[in-house]
């Protein structure tokens, strides 16, 4: 069932950037992207609950408890919680599903969480422990609630529902690019992950007496309009991202989740003013749209051009204004191994680039 929802005031939304998505519930919960490794491997952000995440979910507990097909979702009421866009709702039964769980501390503890943050501080790149990954490939829902704080007598609940033969259905959301025909199979996901909105005790209950979950699977289809550009949600993660984690967002997704919002622009900027490394990756991906440094990567939307150019001015000028020291993080070809080099001055970075 295909529907358009009009209602700006929604409180669950899922955005996704052309590289970063994150699911927001009032405030965001969680977000993915691409380790760009080598593999189609994926870093994914749990971020600390917050209690107001789950109210207005609490409110439709009754409602969702009567959900047994796609009709009964819609008067259920949950649609309400939408944010303005085109959605699409499937109901998938006995379909062979596996869990990504949530389930580190340095995610889902807000006091160890924002002892890490304060550690490493700001713009730091150190990586005290490495980032929460997966692999997309196959049926997936990652969960958005800290596996340690789910409740046994509520899973015990479920259990015994579902032994008499009830099928309570979870709720889950993902962002939706294009049609993947077979999500059974080998192949890498095509949309974003689907995230659990409702139903973590259902899945485990179900996980626990070995039957195959039943859930509705929100669609929120992309924007027919494909030269419309998609705020990056990025700046909002500022205070919930780590260091090392917005470095690997900036350095690998640069091109992708770029727009000339003013307050992107103010993240993107604080962050190269303050940045204490830079890699050659990321200044390559600036120069490369704003000069065409490499042509095969020909810029021809010229606002984006612009953009780019005016933050390598940006940068140009923190470097040989204030002569202040920034190590440097490249591939040396004749050497052929990665170094670390202080730098003080543009033309350096120039040459190394040049070599």
């Amino acid at each position: 069932m295909k529907m358009k929802i009009e209602n700006n005031d929604g409180i669950i939304d899922i955005i996704y950037d052309g590289f970063l998505s994150s699911l927001i519930i009032k405030e965001p919960r969680i977000a993915d992207w691409p380790n760009c490794e080598g593999t189609v491997a994926r870093y994914y952000a749990c971020f600390p609950p917050n209690p107001i995440n789950r109210v207005e979910l609490k409110n439709l507990e009754e409602n969702i408890m009567k959900i047994n097909s796609i009709e009964d979702f819609v008067e259920s009421g949950f649609t309400k919680l939408l944010k303005s866009g085109n959605y699409e709702f499937e109901l998938w039964e006995d379909k062979s599903t596996e869990y990504l769980y949530n389930t580190s501390l340095i995610n889902s503890n807000k006091t160890i969480f924002n002892w890490h943050k304060d550690r490493i501080g700001k713009y730091r790149v150190a990586k005290p422990y490495s980032p929460n990954s997966y692999y997309p490939y196959g049926r997936q829902l990652m969960f958005t609630e800290p596996f340690e704080t789910l409740d046994a007598d509520r899973i015990n609940h479920y259990e015994n529902l579902i032994v008499k033969g009830e099928r309570p259905k979870a709720i889950v959301i993902r962002f939706v690019n294009m049609i993947q025909e077979d999500e059974d199979g080998g192949q890498p996901m095509v949309n974003t992950t689907k995230y659990v909105l409702d139903g973590h005790h259902k899945l485990i209950a179900y996980k626990n007496k070995k039957i195959n979950p039943h859930y509705i699977v929100i669609n929120k289809l992309a924007d027919s309009d494909t030269k419309k550009r998609v705020n990056s949600i990025l700046p909002k993660l500022e205070k919930l991202l780590y260091p090392y984690q917005q470095e690997h967002i900036i350095t690998w997704g640069i091109d992708s989740i770029y727009n000339p919002t003013l307050e992107f622009t103010k993240y993107f900027d604080s962050y190269m003013e303050q940045a204490p490394r830079i890699e050659e990756i990321l200044i390559k991906r600036i120069y490369s749209v704003s000069r065409n440094f490499h042509s095969r990567y020909h810029e021809i939307d010229l606002e984006k051009r612009e953009w780019f150019e005016n933050r390598l001015t940006n940068f140009k000028k923190r470097i040989d204004s204030k002569q202040e020291e920034l190590t440097f993080t490249y591939y040396c070809r004749n050497d052929k191994k990665q170094k670390h080099q202080k730098i003080d001055k543009w033309e350096t970075i120039e040459n190394i680039l040049n070599q």
